[in-house]
């Protein structure tokens, strides 16, 4: 059996981004209760009882981490075969071997910078294969990493948060936290999903320029 080719995981992996983000932004509803009480932070008068609000919490958590895992593997696979096929095509090899291009985002500190250097680098070169098309990396590729690395930083803050607002009148700053963390989770997402697509694109584009050169 021939492996999965690049267009069909891009299509998985962005479906899978963006079913992600917008679960991302329905997690954000079991952050506005007490999981104590059942009470709204913003509106303590507002409250429902135990077993709806179990219901509210682990449903979009559920759904959540399900998409999130899912979106993440495919993504992984996508961008292992966007790094491996391109000394085939275009006669060059990444200095991020395609293990690497995945592995970094597993490394600590590293994952900060790693993958997106990685990336940004294997859109320059498939970009140089035809000069005329200019060597730009879009903007967009910072956007989706200041927003990945930042969402990745907020979840190790919110541990932090949990462990001091823990059974303090304070903790309602934690959901709010959380609730921007989810936020800025979704657009990491959904830039991501971008990514794939801008990059398939390309290799598309540059694939069929070397076939008819």
């Amino acid at each position: 059996m021939s492996p999965l080719p690049l267009e069909k995981r891009a299509g998985w992996a962005m479906w899978l981004m963006k079913a992600a983000a917008i679960a991302s932004l329905v997690s954000i509803l079991p952050l506005m209760f007490d999981i104590e009480t059942g009470a709204l932070y913003f509106l303590p008068s507002v409250v429902i009882g135990y077993e709806v609000l179990l219901l509210v919490f682990w449903i979009p958590t559920i759904t959540l981490v399900t998409f999130y895992l899912a979106a993440n593997i495919v993504f992984f696979m996508w961008t292992y075969r966007a790094f491996a096929r391109t000394p085939a095509v275009i006669g060059q090899t990444p200095e991020v071997s395609p293990g690497w291009a995945v592995g970094w985002y597993f490394v600590p500190i590293a994952l900060y910078f790693k993958p997106y250097q990685a990336l940004r680098d294997l859109w320059s070169m498939w970009l140089a294969v035809n000069p005329d098309d200019g060597s730009d990396v879009p903007s967009l590729f910072g956007w989706w990493w200041a927003t990945s690395a930042f969402s990745i930083l907020g979840g190790t803050v919110s541990w932090r948060l949990d462990d001091m607002l823990y059974g303090t009148p304070d903790y309602w700053k934690l959901a709010l936290f959380d609730i921007s963390m989810a936020i800025l989770g979704a657009a990491s997402l959904w830039l991501t999903a971008r990514v794939v697509a801008e990059v398939t694109e390309l290799q598309a584009q540059q694939s069929a320029a070397e076939i008819f050169a």
